[in-house]
């Protein structure tokens, strides 16, 4: 069914994949994206290699590459095309969520954190990106530090008690009982039918 599909690829224009042909970028992005979803990720990394000696910078084309690679197991490789992606083509928040979770999976949690904390400099407004790093130190242990980036989020929102919650679970793992009491009791005087907190204050008592 793909015979036909590299040489397509070499006849994109070489000015840009321009034009509505079958060597056309529309026409390359048609095929490519019916190779993605029959799952053909080889074929499918094969025809970006392709198109991608023809246009180096096609970002579109890079991430789509890094994804084949990611499906076939080829984690570094797709961990290389999803960083140059991030750093040269702008943010991505969904590229830079699936770059973690490959750090995730190949212990790279410096590289993680690292990732995180530049993207969350870069938007302070992307609540998801404060969440995931929250998550990571959570799950790393590091309860300093998820206390010390939750707290002035606590602070700015007392009425959330979900967030209030939080800073009582995490005040738990630091062994400040009264601390995490102090959290819960926010918490339940926001909203009194959170089970969860009524049996951690239970357990505080």
């Amino acid at each position: 069914q793909y015979a036909g599909l590299l040489p397509h690829c070499a006849g994109f224009d070489r000015g840009g994949w321009g034009g509505s042909g079958p060597g056309s970028l529309m026409g390359a992005i048609a095929l490519m994206r019916q190779v993605l979803m029959d799952a053909r990720w080889q074929a499918a990394a094969e025809a970006f290699e392709e198109g991608l000696k023809l246009q180096p910078r096609n970002f579109w084309a890079i991430r789509q590459l890094g994804l084949a690679q990611e499906m076939q197991g080829h984690t570094e490789d797709a961990i290389r095309r999803y960083e140059y992606v991030l750093e040269h083509g702008g943010n991505g928040f969904p590229l830079l969520f699936r770059l973690v979770n490959l750090y995730w999976k190949e212990f790279r949690f410096d590289d993680l954190q690292k990732r995180l904390e530049q993207g969350l400099e870069e938007n302070p407004e992307r609540l998801e990106i404060a969440n995931l790093l929250l998550n990571y130190h959570q799950l790393r242990g590091h309860y300093d530090e998820a206390v010390e980036m939750l707290k002035p989020i606590a602070v700015k929102t007392p009425t959330n008690p979900i967030i209030l919650r939080r800073m009582g679970q995490l005040e738990m793992e630091r062994g400040n009982l009264a601390e995490a009491r102090r959290w819960f009791e926010k918490a339940m005087e926001i909203d009194p039918g959170q089970n969860k907190v009524s049996m951690q204050l239970v357990s505080l008592n």
